[in-house]
């Protein structure tokens, strides 16, 4: 199976990243009960997105990270994906993509 395609918004260095909000439908636009499922979201090199349900009756997840977790982030574009594990079975990748880190000009410190 492919997994669906979805290249994430940029994550600015040093900045909060914003909630990225999901809801999981089934193909008649049904929201998946996602009771006992618990989702994953890595990149390429092993950053963890965060990803988790936070309301598993009507399908929605959500992933973010910090100002403290981008910091240490490298610079450039990477690779990521989302995969499932529930009773026992770990699926592959439902939606894998991209995702690009760039430094701020602005300094997130405070000083110029």
């Amino acid at each position: 199976m492919t997994p669906g395609r979805l290249d994430l918004p940029t994550v600015w260095r040093g900045c909060d990243y914003a909630d990225i909000i999901m809801q999981w439908k089934d193909q008649n636009g049904i929201p998946f009960n996602l009771d006992g499922w618990v989702p994953s979201a890595f990149t390429r090199s092993g950053v963890n997105l965060n990803a988790r349900v936070t309301d598993a009756s009507s399908g929605f997840t959500r992933m973010s990270m910090t100002q403290e977790q981008t910091a240490a982030m490298r610079l450039g574009v990477d690779a990521w994906d989302w995969i499932w594990t529930g009773g026992g079975v770990t699926q592959p990748p439902v939606l894998a993509g991209k995702i690009e880190v760039k430094e701020p000009y602005t300094p997130t410190n405070g000083s110029a």
